[in-house]
C-alpha cells in the first residue's frame, strides 16, 4: 500500500511540475508572504533561507525527510514560490525532486504539493508558478532523499 501511494505521489507532483512554468517575478501580481519559521532542524540554521542572502543556507544534520517552511498565520493561495539552490558544487543537484507543499495543519498532514522539482535548476534563482486555488496556512520546502535540505533562499508569494 505505502508503495502504491508513493507511486501516485510522485506521478501527481510529476503532473504537477509539468504543469508550472517559470517566469519572471511581476511586483503587481506576487506579494511576498512573510510568516512564522516552521523547520524539522535548528530554526536559527532555517532563518538563513529567509535571510536574503544568497551565500548563506539551510541544511541539517539529517539527510532525509527535512523540511523548512513558515506558518503564515492565516490561509493565502499561494502564487508562485522562489528558491535558490546552494552556491556550492552539489547545491543545485541537491535541489532535485524536492517539493513544495501547503497544508492548513501544522502537522502537514493535509498537506497538498504545489511545486516539484523535477530537473537541476540551472539558474542562480528560480520561480516558479503554483496553480492551487486552494488557501494555506503553512508552506513549506521539503528537502529530496539525501539533500539534507540544502536551500539557499526561500520564497512564497
Amino acid at each position: 500500500m505505502i508503495k502504491f501511494v508513493s507511486c501516485r505521489l510522485l506521478v501527481l507532483c510529476c503532473l504537477l511540475s509539468a504543469s508550472n512554468l517559470l517566469h519572471a517575478f511581476d511586483s503587481s501580481v506576487d506579494h511576498l508572504l512573510e510568516g512564522t519559521i516552521m523547520c524539522s532542524g535548528s530554526t536559527e540554521k532555517a532563518a538563513l533561507a529567509f535571510d536574503g542572502d544568497p551565500s548563506t543556507y539551510y541544511s541539517t544534520m539529517a539527510s532525509e525527510m527535512q523540511w523548512v517552511g513558515l506558518d503564515l498565520g492565516e490561509p493565502y493561495v499561494i502564487t508562485r514560490v522562489s528558491y535558490s539552490p546552494t552556491s556550492d558544487s552539489q547545491g543545485a543537484d541537491r535541489m532535485l525532486l524536492s517539493l513544495f507543499e501547503g497544508a492548513n495543519s501544522p502537522d502537514f498532514m493535509d498537506a497538498m504539493p504545489l511545486h516539484f522539482i523535477s530537473s537541476v535548476p540551472n539558474k542562480k534563482s528560480v520561480t516558479a508558478d503554483v496553480n492551487v486555488s486552494r488557501g494555506f496556512r503553512y508552506v513549506r520546502y521539503v528537502g529530496a532523499s539525501g539533500s539534507y535540505c540544502n536551500i539557499a533562499e526561500l520564497k512564497f508569494y
